[in-house]
Protein backbone atom coordinates (compact mmCIF):
# COMPACT_ATOMS: atom_id res chain seq x y z
CA UNK A 1 0.00 0.00 0.00
CA UNK A 2 1.61 3.17 -0.98
CA UNK A 3 -0.01 7.05 -0.70
CA UNK A 4 0.84 9.38 -3.48
CA UNK A 5 1.56 13.02 -2.81
CA UNK A 6 1.10 15.58 -5.72
CA UNK A 7 1.97 19.10 -6.02
CA UNK A 8 1.83 21.65 -9.40
CA UNK A 9 3.06 24.43 -9.15
CA UNK A 10 2.92 27.22 -11.69
CA UNK A 11 5.61 30.39 -12.23
CA UNK A 12 5.19 33.50 -14.09
CA UNK A 13 8.30 34.29 -15.40
CA UNK A 14 9.46 37.53 -17.46
CA UNK A 15 11.95 37.21 -20.08
CA UNK A 16 12.54 40.81 -21.12
CA UNK A 17 15.00 43.67 -20.61
CA UNK A 18 15.42 47.58 -21.38
CA UNK A 19 17.43 50.15 -21.56
CA UNK A 20 16.62 52.89 -18.58
CA UNK A 21 15.09 55.25 -20.74
CA UNK A 22 13.18 53.00 -22.35
CA UNK A 23 9.77 52.24 -21.30
CA UNK A 24 9.65 48.81 -19.32
CA UNK A 25 7.54 45.96 -21.68
CA UNK A 26 7.73 42.70 -19.55
CA UNK A 27 7.13 39.52 -21.87
CA UNK A 28 6.59 36.40 -20.02
CA UNK A 29 6.72 32.84 -20.18
CA UNK A 30 4.61 30.07 -17.79
CA UNK A 31 5.52 27.07 -16.49
CA UNK A 32 4.81 24.74 -14.26
CA UNK A 33 6.10 21.89 -12.36
CA UNK A 34 4.64 18.74 -11.20
CA UNK A 35 6.43 16.17 -8.41
CA UNK A 36 4.96 12.90 -6.87
CA UNK A 37 5.82 11.75 -3.83
CA UNK A 38 4.68 8.22 -2.56
CA UNK A 39 5.54 7.18 0.59
CA UNK A 40 3.78 3.67 2.51
CA UNK A 41 0.90 4.57 4.94
CA UNK A 42 1.33 4.41 8.87
CA UNK A 43 -2.40 5.90 9.60
CA UNK A 44 -5.96 4.31 9.11
CA UNK A 45 -8.85 7.57 9.30
CA UNK A 46 -12.11 5.69 9.97
CA UNK A 47 -15.04 8.20 9.22
CA UNK A 48 -17.81 6.91 10.54
CA UNK A 49 -21.09 8.35 11.24
CA UNK A 50 -24.59 7.22 12.50
CA UNK A 51 -28.27 8.03 11.63
CA UNK A 52 -31.79 7.92 13.34
CA UNK A 53 -35.00 9.13 11.61
CA UNK A 54 -38.44 9.77 13.92
CA UNK A 55 -40.93 11.97 13.84
CA UNK A 56 -40.05 13.09 17.46
CA UNK A 57 -37.29 15.46 17.30
CA UNK A 58 -36.72 14.67 20.80
CA UNK A 59 -36.45 10.77 20.82
CA UNK A 60 -34.66 11.26 17.18
CA UNK A 61 -32.24 13.00 19.37
CA UNK A 62 -31.81 10.60 22.30
CA UNK A 63 -31.33 7.50 20.35
CA UNK A 64 -28.38 9.26 18.47
CA UNK A 65 -27.28 10.21 21.82
CA UNK A 66 -27.25 6.88 22.54
CA UNK A 67 -25.50 5.47 19.08
CA UNK A 68 -22.67 7.53 19.91
CA UNK A 69 -21.71 6.67 23.22
CA UNK A 70 -21.49 2.92 21.95
CA UNK A 71 -19.42 4.26 19.33
CA UNK A 72 -16.97 5.67 21.72
CA UNK A 73 -17.40 2.95 23.78
CA UNK A 74 -16.39 0.57 20.61
CA UNK A 75 -13.28 3.24 20.43
CA UNK A 76 -12.24 2.63 23.69
CA UNK A 77 -12.25 -1.29 23.20
CA UNK A 78 -10.05 -1.55 20.13
CA UNK A 79 -7.68 0.78 22.35
CA UNK A 80 -7.90 4.31 20.30
CA UNK A 81 -6.53 6.79 22.77
CA UNK A 82 -9.01 9.73 23.52
CA UNK A 83 -6.70 12.36 21.40
CA UNK A 84 -7.37 9.58 18.49
CA UNK A 85 -11.31 9.98 18.52
CA UNK A 86 -12.79 13.02 16.94
CA UNK A 87 -16.70 13.77 17.10
CA UNK A 88 -17.38 15.39 14.21
CA UNK A 89 -20.86 17.50 12.80
CA UNK A 90 -24.45 16.71 13.84
CA UNK A 91 -27.22 17.04 11.23
CA UNK A 92 -30.81 17.37 11.73
CA UNK A 93 -33.10 17.58 9.00
CA UNK A 94 -36.27 16.82 8.24
CA UNK A 95 -37.87 14.12 5.97
CA UNK A 96 -40.79 14.27 3.26
CA UNK A 97 -42.21 11.25 1.44
CA UNK A 98 -41.98 12.62 -2.13
CA UNK A 99 -45.18 11.71 -4.62
CA UNK A 100 -44.34 10.38 -8.18
CA UNK A 101 -43.87 13.86 -9.48
CA UNK A 102 -41.41 14.42 -6.74
CA UNK A 103 -43.54 16.55 -5.07
CA UNK A 104 -42.54 16.33 -1.09
CA UNK A 105 -46.54 16.87 0.30
CA UNK A 106 -46.40 14.89 3.44
CA UNK A 107 -44.15 15.38 6.28
CA UNK A 108 -42.50 12.05 7.25
CA UNK A 109 -40.11 12.80 10.25
CA UNK A 110 -36.45 14.21 11.17
CA UNK A 111 -33.38 12.68 10.67
CA UNK A 112 -30.18 12.73 13.35
CA UNK A 113 -27.03 12.48 11.72
CA UNK A 114 -23.75 12.37 13.53
CA UNK A 115 -19.86 12.26 12.12
CA UNK A 116 -16.99 10.54 14.09
CA UNK A 117 -13.04 9.88 13.25
CA UNK A 118 -10.72 6.92 14.69
CA UNK A 119 -7.12 7.42 13.86
CA UNK A 120 -5.64 3.62 13.76
CA UNK A 121 -1.99 4.25 13.98
CA UNK A 122 -1.22 0.05 14.22
CA UNK A 123 -2.07 -1.38 10.29
CA UNK A 124 -1.87 -4.88 11.36
CA UNK A 125 -5.04 -4.53 13.02
CA UNK A 126 -7.07 -3.36 10.11
CA UNK A 127 -8.83 -6.66 10.02
CA UNK A 128 -10.05 -6.53 13.81
CA UNK A 129 -11.40 -2.46 13.67
CA UNK A 130 -13.13 -3.67 10.14
CA UNK A 131 -14.82 -6.59 11.75
CA UNK A 132 -15.85 -4.98 14.68
CA UNK A 133 -16.52 -1.39 13.35
CA UNK A 134 -19.20 -3.35 10.46
CA UNK A 135 -20.65 -5.92 13.09
CA UNK A 136 -22.49 -2.56 14.41
CA UNK A 137 -25.55 -2.21 11.97
CA UNK A 138 -26.25 0.89 13.62
CA UNK A 139 -23.47 2.66 11.58
CA UNK A 140 -21.76 3.49 8.19
CA UNK A 141 -18.30 3.08 7.74
CA UNK A 142 -15.50 4.20 5.23
CA UNK A 143 -11.38 4.51 5.74
CA UNK A 144 -8.56 6.37 4.43
CA UNK A 145 -4.89 5.10 4.47
CA UNK A 146 -2.28 8.42 5.21
CA UNK A 147 0.85 9.33 6.51
CA UNK A 148 1.54 10.77 9.75
CA UNK A 149 4.63 13.08 8.07
CA UNK A 150 1.70 14.29 5.54
CA UNK A 151 2.16 18.06 6.00
CA UNK A 152 6.15 17.89 5.82
CA UNK A 153 6.01 15.64 2.45
CA UNK A 154 3.23 18.05 1.06
CA UNK A 155 6.23 20.84 1.81
CA UNK A 156 9.22 18.53 0.38
CA UNK A 157 6.85 17.62 -2.70
CA UNK A 158 5.79 21.57 -3.29
CA UNK A 159 9.61 22.45 -2.90
CA UNK A 160 10.37 19.65 -5.82
CA UNK A 161 7.94 20.89 -7.81
CA UNK A 162 9.31 24.97 -7.25
CA UNK A 163 12.51 23.14 -8.88
CA UNK A 164 11.18 21.55 -11.85
CA UNK A 165 9.34 24.53 -12.79
CA UNK A 166 12.31 26.71 -12.13
CA UNK A 167 14.50 24.06 -14.15
CA UNK A 168 11.96 24.77 -17.37
CA UNK A 169 11.89 28.13 -17.49
CA UNK A 170 15.97 27.88 -17.06
CA UNK A 171 15.97 25.52 -20.16
CA UNK A 172 13.11 28.17 -21.98
CA UNK A 173 15.21 31.42 -21.83
CA UNK A 174 17.87 29.55 -22.94
CA UNK A 175 16.67 28.41 -26.10
CA UNK A 176 15.43 31.73 -26.62
CA UNK A 177 18.87 32.85 -26.12
CA UNK A 178 17.69 34.73 -22.76
CA UNK A 179 19.96 34.02 -19.35
CA UNK A 180 16.83 33.88 -16.61
CA UNK A 181 19.10 34.95 -13.58
CA UNK A 182 20.27 39.02 -16.06
CA UNK A 183 16.48 38.90 -16.80
CA UNK A 184 14.74 38.19 -13.29
CA UNK A 185 17.94 40.89 -12.05
CA UNK A 186 16.94 43.15 -14.98
CA UNK A 187 13.35 43.47 -14.41
CA UNK A 188 13.73 43.60 -10.42
CA UNK A 189 16.49 46.07 -10.98
CA UNK A 190 13.80 48.13 -13.58
CA UNK A 191 10.88 48.05 -11.22
CA UNK A 192 12.59 49.86 -8.04
CA UNK A 193 13.96 52.88 -10.55
CA UNK A 194 10.34 52.82 -11.67
CA UNK A 195 8.91 53.06 -7.51
CA UNK A 196 11.11 55.78 -6.85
Amino acid sequence: MKTIVRTVVSLGIATACFAVDTPLEERKISVSGTASTQVVPDLINWSISTSYESTNLVEAKESSDRKSKSILALASELGVKPEDVQTGYVNISRKYDQDEHGRRPDFKGFRVRRGFTLKQHDLARFDEFLSKLVSSAEMEVGFSLTSTTMTELRWDTRVKAVKIAKDTAVAMAETAGQNLANRLNCVSRDRKKGAR
